[in-house]
């Protein structure tokens, strides 16, 4: 558990896939439980997600600071969405937070839901939107965008700095993905990395339970229609 000892913030998961890759095909649940001794448990308070399924859906850009294992850093871009009654997620590494990259990864997470949610939030007016007014309503759209919402039939909600409850709740979306991904695991190369997030999207998505819903966002999802 010397891993854990040197960051006590690493989940039990993350372990669990540290110690497969060295070797151990010893229980889970034993690995679990000594976790659960060395680590100073932190409770956090749940939140209620609003919505109904196939209501809402909620996109941002983020990036961050990786360094591999050869001591390269490198800045990495990218995009995600994610339905909120479902907790289906989807994360795609992304060369630039252009609105022509937005528009183009956002047909693929909507093909990977199998569906187009009824409102589409988003975190970056500057991104979709040209001009606003400060009551927030958007006065003129990015016209790449606006042609490609049209198209798509898409209902869009901006989230504005003066709605902080709106707005941290798209927020925490990137945190959530950088925090569970991308701080937790060891990558040797950008292949390496691109590998891990698929496989880590395939377990968060059908494997293991929500924190939220105490059931895994596959199930949720082919009962409720996301």
């Amino acid at each position: 558990m010397r891993a854990l000892t040197e960051d006590p913030s690493l989940r039990s998961i993350e372990l669990l896939h540290r110690a497969r890759l060295a070797g151990d095909a010893g229980g889970k649940t034993a690995l679990y439980t000594l976790a659960q001794t060395l680590r100073t448990r932190v409770v956090t308070p749940l939140v209620r997600f609003e919505g109904l399924p196939g209501e809402f859906s909620q996109h941002d850009f983020g990036e961050v600071l990786v360094t591999y294992q050869d001591g390269t850093e490198t800045k990495v871009h990218f995009f995600a969405s994610r339905l909120k009654y479902s907790r289906w997620v989807e994360v795609t590494l992304v060369p630039n937070e252009r609105v022509e990259t937005l528009v183009r990864t956002l047909v693929e997470h909507r093909t990977a839901f199998g569906g187009i949610p009824l409102v589409t939030v988003f975190d970056r007016p500057k991104t979709i939107a040209i001009r606003w007014g400060r009551d927030g309503v958007v006065t003129e759209w990015n016209p790449t965008f606006a042609g490609v919402a049209l198209d798509l039939g898409i209902g869009v909600e901006v989230c504005w700095p003066y709605r902080p409850q709106e707005k941290g709740s798209v927020e925490n979306l990137v945190g959530w993905v950088k925090n569970s991904f991308f701080k937790q695991r060891r990558f040797l190369d950008r292949e390496d990395l691109e590998r891990q997030l698929r496989e880590w999207l395939g377990d968060a998505n059908t494997v293991r339970p929500s924190r939220a819903t105490g059931v895994s966002f596959a199930n949720i999802a082919s009962g409720q229609n996301h």
